[in-house]
């Protein structure tokens, strides 16, 4: 009987803690549009995966696909690419890699532990190998004003 008793307790006190959650996390993007996007961690490809399958997490949709920012091209013909309602994640992840100098290849973002971005609303950005060197590409040929094509951002040897 104890038994059973614990396990009742356990799944109303998971049900109570996910919907606690959700409250704080519609709260926190609505709070986010008014204050701006931010990165706010870095986690494994597999473990944001995870946390949107069971609703922790959702996927903001502005990684895809890509190999198409070539040399010569800046940052902002990458933005040019994405939707207006893209911009604050994108500017807040371009931030936080130029901060960090964060140097990670396509392969790197969707195998290390802190390749994936998490933003202050619970959105992460998942990426192909080729959209992550389009993004690191436009990112480090403006801040160096060098030319770099997805290319030199795909893969670690």
């Amino acid at each position: 009987m104890m038994f059973l008793w614990l396990i009742i307790v356990f799944i109303l006190g998971t049900w109570v803690g996910i919907g606690l959650m959700c409250i704080v996390q519609v709260s926190k993007k609505e709070e986010n549009l008014q204050n701006g996007i931010r990165v706010i961690k870095w986690i494994s490809y597999d473990k944001a995966s995870e946390l949107i399958e069971i609703g922790v997490l959702y996927d903001n949709n502005i990684g895809g696909l890509g190999g198409w920012f070539k040399e010569e091209q800046r940052w902002k013909d990458y933005k040019m690419a994405f939707k207006e309602a893209a911009h604050p994640y994108i500017e807040a992840l371009r931030e936080d890699i130029v901060l960090n100098n964060i140097r990670h290849c396509g392969n790197d973002h969707q195998e290390l532990e802190n390749g994936v971005p998490v933003f202050s609303d619970f959105s992460v950005s998942m990426y192909s190998y080729r959209a992550w060197g389009d993004l690191m590409a436009a990112i480090w040929s403006t801040q160096e004003n060098k030319d770099y094509s997805y290319m030199d951002f795909y893969m670690s040897l």
